[in-house]
């Protein structure tokens, strides 16, 4: 039988399209954050009002991505990731405009509208036509590259801002976005897989599969709550409530609950994203070298649950301190491109969209339900169940990963 590979040139123009827009969606998913407080001045409105604009954007993101993923299975990935990326971008540049807070909570929430199609497509089209030897490395790069926009976006957005004023810092990230998106749709082409550029057997010539048929609504939800896409949607809700209640909670409970220095809280969280990045980059040759294994679970999840669990219960050393979360990111991140690889291995041909549109706003979900259940964690002086709980989820985290290998890659 032929052995489909693809060309790396190929791989490199795809990859390379697909993580530059999702490393600017993750971009204008914070981009509100790091002006909060001067929008909130400027703009004559509470905390709790502004804060409203996120919840659009997340809520906008969550319910969105499992229709789109219908959307991306049945016309294709590429005209949605365009449509998606320049209706985002769009948005965030028109609020530089913006004289009012509705203008603010309208546009930030289309924002969130065209986040919804960055999973689906992304994930259907790298799974359609990068090699399968390396397409660990082709989620461990959309991951990296998610992780770089986080990192980056304060720096951007405040320095534009210090400089004249929030409204420019959104026109100008939102005015880059819509020229990608138009740079995106003039270089469709190498993400439509034309005759010339399709992966091929190892004979050298080019593969050729008509696409299924499109499944009844039946099957679809069948698919849907089967029990390996359930461990899929499960795993994206505990990981994204674990490292975003982590991330978002970890200073303020720290230092309600041992009151290091705050140098050595921002050193830890710092440390806690680089660690991130620098496990989910390494992740991916694991992945394509070992595969989506058990053992690998184990040793990447547990580690880290028991780490993030030490906080809880002891005071440690400054440097202990700023070690041991580093390592618990390192750790849980390394298994990040072997979970989109098991993902892979559950979705159907032709049904990509659908199962990591449907995956994927867990994530959003848990973004959702997570922040005031901590925020009730520290409002009533209980801030180790902060760590607690990011430690369970790390064993739920594994449980459900074990369980999702065992029914999509058999022991």
């Amino acid at each position: 039988m032929a052995t489909l590979t693809a060309p790396i040139p190929r791989d490199v123009k795809v990859i390379g399209l697909i993580c530059v827009a999702h490393m600017m969606s993750h971009v204008y998913f914070i981009a509100l954050a790091p002006v909060f407080s001067m929008m909130r001045d400027d703009l004559g409105v509470s905390n709790t009002l502004l804060a409203l604009c996120i919840s659009g954007f997340g809520l906008a993101a969550g319910f969105g991505q499992t229709p789109v993923g219908f959307l991306v299975d049945r016309i294709g990935a590429r005209p949605i990731l365009v449509a998606g990326t320049l209706v985002q971008s769009g948005a965030i540049a028109l609020i530089g405009f913006s004289t009012e807070y509705w203008h603010v909570l309208a546009l930030y929430t289309l924002a969130g509208t065209g986040h919804t199609v960055f999973h689906p497509t992304n994930y259907a089209i790298m799974s359609a036509t990068v090699a399968g030897d390396r397409l660990g490395r082709a989620y461990a790069m959309h991951s990296f590259t998610g992780n770089l926009g986080f990192e980056v976006t304060p720096a951007i957005i405040a320095g534009i801002a210090a400089v004249h004023d929030w409204r420019l810092a959104f026109l100008v990230v939102g005015g880059i976005g819509v020229v990608f998106a138009l740079l995106l749709w003039l270089s469709s082409g190498r993400l439509l897989g034309d005759p010339g550029d399709q992966p091929t057997a190892s004979d050298g010539k080019p593969t050729a599969t008509a696409p299924p048929p499109a499944p009844g609504l039946e099957d679809t939800m069948k698919l849907l709550f089967s029990l390996p896409v359930l461990m899929c949607f499960l795993y994206f809700v505990v990981q994204m409530a674990g490292a975003g209640g982590l991330r978002g909670f970890f200073v303020v409970a720290m230092d309600g609950l041992h009151q290091p220095p705050l140098v050595t809280l921002n050193a830890a969280l710092t440390g806690l994203m680089i660690g991130s990045s620098a496990g989910v980059f390494l992740g991916g040759f694991v992945a394509d070298r070992f595969g989506p294994t058990a053992w690998l679970a184990a040793v990447t999840l547990l580690p880290a649950g028991a780490l993030i669990a030490l906080l809880a219960t002891m005071t440690l050393p400054d440097a202990v301190l700023i070690g041991a979360v580093t390592l618990s990111g390192f750790l849980s991140s390394l298994l990040l491109p072997s979970r989109d690889l098991l993902l892979t291995a559950v979705a159907p041909k032709g049904s990509m969209g659908r199962v990591m549109g449907f995956s994927s706003s867990g994530a959003n979900l848990a973004l959702g339900i997570v922040p005031p259940v901590f925020g009730w964690f520290l409002d009533t002086g209980q801030p180790a169940y902060v760590f607690w709980v990011r430690a369970a989820l790390f064993a739920i985290a594994f449980l459900t990963f074990v369980t999702l290998r065992g029914r999509s890659v058999g022991p």
